[in-house]
């Protein structure tokens, strides 16, 4: 690693540089060197302008550029959601439901996988109910891989085995808390690793 004798940084300052390297499989001198164009692209005279807070204080709204609005296609009356974020403001447009047809379409699958998961006697449900019950028990990320790992290796056969790993993969797609997720991710990848060592 280059050592940049004549630049006085502080610690801080290289560890944020060399993470920033890492995390795009790059060195300091190109992390630097894509800060700079970023800087330079940020700089482009047709997106910097001047804005003013109305003087309505109790909305403080403020007048969006035309180049702004222009290059990301905002609407007249399109919520705006604001934040900050290392003293820089983040504004986040609320996206508009008629471009995005996916968002019906992901509401309807899940809809039909509830359907389809929860309907009593067939193949699924009572592993389904199981694995649920298991993810919403109070206990450790642990036991509960343990417990859903048992399962599976107790399975029937086969047949019965791949029914449980893929309604774990299903699963996955589902609404579930953040934590449940992350168990039946691990279980899922524990699972494989079953697999790949019984065959």
């Amino acid at each position: 690693m280059d050592t940049y004798k004549d630049i006085k940084l502080s610690q801080d300052l290289v560890k944020d540089l060399e993470d920033i390297a890492k995390s795009n499989n790059t060195d300091i001198d190109n992390t630097i060197k894509l800060l700079l164009i970023e800087n330079r692209e940020l700089k482009n005279p047709s997106y910097l302008t001047t804005t003013k807070v109305s003087k309505n204080k109790s909305t403080y709204s403020s007048v969006i550029p035309a180049p702004i609005k222009n290059k990301f296609n905002l609407e007249k009356g399109q919520v705006l959601y604001w934040d900050i974020e290392d003293n820089k403001i983040i504004i986040t447009p609320e996206p508009i439901s008629d471009d995005l047809p996916e968002s019906p379409s992901i509401e309807a699958g899940l809809d039909i996988l509830h359907d389809f998961l929860f309907t009593p006697n067939n193949d699924y449900s009572s592993y389904c109910t199981n694995i649920l019950n298991e993810l919403k028990r109070v206990s450790p990320k642990e036991a509960k891989l343990e417990s859903l790992l048992f399962e599976y290796i107790n399975c029937k056969d086969d047949k019965h085995k791949e029914t449980y790993k893929k309604l774990v993969l299903y699963l996955l797609d589902y609404p579930l808390e953040i934590n449940q997720t992350e168990v039946l991710k691990e279980v899922y990848k524990e699972i494989n690793k079953l697999d790949k060592s019984s065959n």
